[in-house]
């Protein structure tokens, strides 16, 4: 029974530090909060990876960030055990666009704007014809009176700031009435393929060649992932060739990703295209590789330190040594090539081989360090 109650609470004790964050999916101007697990920290610095100045704070930190683009978040903790880090990679999206229906109004015609992705039902509305403000919702009805172009703004009023998006509409006299619509449309990388490698943290833009029959206003959005990474609104000519250039692409997350154009006006009537690009990691952040450890044969009911030897080691990484060996303390990284960590062997493991492997975020577990596990010593029996 005794050394039941010592499994279970090894079990309970924190493995490594890790970084989780909620929601999952961040954009602007809405709240996220972070959470530091797998350690006990005496202190904490937040650095969300933005530009701004790091802060002071617990295992739980809120922020919210101003501006979309591919970020580092990072927690620096000092605890009992030693200091340490824990980061991870976020992507903030800025989905909020007005819609206008229909695309070219003309003068005397009833137009209908609509703030999609807003945060509320509080939008002030400025149609730049002389007008006065309206104060309403996310959706506002309105109708010009002449021809011209006119640069419509509408405030979020909802949120942490109140943010403004502005819109260019088109109102009669603008060229042939055909219907606005979309004949082709390609993405592609500079070089004109469909695929493309780049390393972590470099600099990545797409293309996006289209041409359009009639007047409007083209309204898209980039998606990353299935994620929206920035919306625009261009003003289209009839039969006008336009290319258009992607907004910086997150490169910090490791692996394949897929990157769309989500056309929102006019609707498309072919199916929308797809590339793709593979980052891959940078030199100075090769996977961690676990080569050996040391001691290499342990019994079952054991609790021990490890010496592990790989390379590449960094405090972000993780050591994965399956679900009947405890890790009883946080990994220790002394340096690039070795770490340690005190482990337990629950009493329901069985004798036989384990595969040890180490990985950081964004890459999947490798290594070939073996661990052999050993019956339980048996205790002499008492004699009669």
């Amino acid at each position: 029974m005794r050394l039941l109650l010592c499994f279970c609470f090894c079990l309970l004790l924190p493995a490594q530090s890790t970084l989780d964050i909620n929601p999952a999916s961040l954009r602007v101007d809405v709240a996220v909060t972070f959470t530091l697990g797998g350690v006990v920290p005496i202190s904490v610095t937040w650095d969300p990876g933005d530009g701004s100045a790091p802060f002071a704070g617990g295992v739980v930190a809120v922020y919210t960030y101003r501006k979309p683009g591919a970020f580092l978040a990072r927690a620096t903790y000092d605890a009992n055990g030693g200091s340490g880090s824990a980061q991870r990679a976020v992507s903030v999206v800025e989905p909020r666009v007005i819609l206008v229906q229909p695309a070219a109004p003309e003068p005397g015609q009833p137009t209908t704007f609509q703030g999609r992705a807003f945060l509320g039902q509080q939008v002030q509305w400025f149609f730049g014809d002389g007008t006065a403000p309206i104060l309403g919702s996310e959706i506002q009805g309105h109708t010009f009176d002449r021809p011209g172009v006119f640069d419509v703004r509408a405030t979020d009023l909802v949120g942490g700031a109140p943010r403004e998006f502005r819109q260019r509409v088109i109102v009669g006299g603008q060229g042939p009435n055909a219907a606005f619509s979309l004949s082709f449309l390609r993405l592609r990388w500079e070089d004109g393929t469909f695929q493309h490698s780049a390393r972590q943290g470099d600099s990545l833009v797409a293309y996006a060649d289209l041409k359009a029959e009639g007047t409007g206003i083209l309204q898209a959005q980039w998606v990353v992932d299935d994620q929206p990474l920035q919306s625009l609104s261009q003003p289209i000519t009839f039969a006008g060739q336009v290319t258009l250039v992607s907004p910086p692409l997150p490169t910090l997350i490791p692996g394949e990703h897929r990157l769309s154009f989500r056309v929102l006006q006019p609707r498309l009537l072919f199916e929308s295209p797809e590339i793709r690009f593979f980052v891959q990691l940078s030199d100075g952040q090769k996977s961690p590789r676990l080569l050996s450890v040391k001691p290499s044969r342990l019994r079952v009911g054991e609790e021990v330190e490890l010496r592990l030897s790989g390379q590449n080691f960094t405090q972000d990484m993780q050591l994965h040594a399956g679900r009947d060996i405890a890790l009883v303390t946080p990994l220790q990284v002394e340096s690039a090539e070795s770490a340690r960590i005190r482990v337990f062997i629950g009493p329901s493991a069985k004798p036989g081989t384990r595969t040890l492997k180490t990985s950081r975020e964004g890459n999947g577990p490798q290594g070939t360090a073996t661990l052999d596990v050993l019956p339980a010593l048996r205790r002499p029996g008492r004699k009669r």
